[in-house]
């Protein structure tokens, strides 16, 4: 059992207020997320990218090592990868985050697993990396099904039946770093509203950053409203995952909603962070709601007057999620 006073924070997003406030104030980036490839290896039920194939336009790797160059000079601390698609389907990754690690980045890589293996768990150990691994799911039927694919691959990890990829960073050790370097993320939805508590207990027992998303009405997930889970459920369960950290792990969450694996709530993020799709196109969040995006594109403009864009548009958006159903 790993004992914190508060949610633990993933490396890499572990923030510390002052360095939030200083971004904010001077209209730095501490964060920038850069997609890779729309290549996926799941089909998965409720995407709001509609990920799978790979796009013609997308970035080359001299193209995205450009953009995080320019990023580590607006102050960027971390790339996170998880615009659309599966970044370990990406030729080349591994040296791209070698690279961001060169120029002083932490990269947190949000991933289905189904690409881990021991080797990579072990190799990228040694590099400035940490993991979020997809756990909608801990039925691996149910899971299989969510993700559109014919069969889910689980393994063990201490009597525990996991997703495998999430079994071998656990294997490695990536949840003994303070703050720990792997971390469960999963979209809320009606089919696994009930799971979610019991997700989150495992997440806390082992350690790990918790990290719920949710479910934006876009792509897949705008042709089943039926997975949609509503207002009234999603303040439910607000309420019992806090319960459940207060009554029995003695956590004092610092903000709200507080399951989305974040140091701040999400407005306040918008102001530290920018997305980039794998297209090169620039968006305020990694939602494609039209509002958030920017009409510009890092082959055409500068990553300077794509952030002063970004701080325009902020300032006329009205305050509260715009993407997330649920939570407006």
């Amino acid at each position: 059992m790993h004992h914190y006073k508060e949610p633990p924070i993933l490396k890499g997003f572990n923030f510390s207020q002052g360095e939030i406030e200083d971004a904010i104030k001077n209209k730095k980036l501490l964060q920038i997320g850069i997609g890779t490839t729309g290549l996926c290896n799941y089909n998965c039920l409720y995407c709001f990218t509609e990920a799978g194939k790979a796009e013609k336009q997308e970035l080359s790797n001299d193209e995205i090592k450009r953009v995080l160059k320019d990023a580590a000079k607006l102050g960027a601390k971390t790339w996170y990868i998880a615009e659309r698609g599966e970044p370990l389907m990406h030729e080349g990754i591994a040296d791209i985050v070698d690279y961001a690690n060169r120029l002083g980045m932490w990269v947190v890589v949000s991933t289905n697993g189904l690409l881990l293996s021991d080797e990579i768990a072990k190799s990228w150990l040694k590099k400035k990396v940490s993991f979020q691994v997809k756990v909608h799911f801990l039925n691996q039927n149910r899971y299989a099904q969510l993700a559109g694919i014919s069969e889910a691959e689980f393994a063990d990890y201490e009597g525990l039946s996991l997703p495998r990829g999430l079994a071998l960073l656990l294997k490695n050790g990536y949840q003994n770093a303070k703050p720990p370097r792997a971390g469960i993320q999963a979209t809320i939805l009606k089919q696994n509203l009930k799971e979610l508590p019991e997700i989150l207990r495992l997440g806390r027992k082992l350690g790990l950053c918790v990290h719920f998303e949710g479910l934006m009405m876009e792509g897949r997930a705008e042709k089943r409203p039926e997975i949609a889970p509503s207002k009234k459920e999603m303040k439910l369960l607000l309420g019992k995952l806090s319960k459940i950290d207060s009554e029995e792990f003695g956590m004092q969450p610092e903000c709200a909603p507080t399951y989305f694996g974040f140091r701040k709530n999400c407005e306040i993020r918008l102001k530290y962070n920018l997305v980039i799709d794998s297209n090169g196109n620039a968006k305020v969040c990694y939602s494609n709601a039209p509002e958030l995006i920017l009409g510009m594109n890092v082959r055409e403009h500068s990553l300077k007057e794509i952030q002063r864009k970004k701080f325009e548009l902020l300032d006329k958006l009205p305050k509260g999620c715009v993407c997330i159903r649920g939570l407006k």
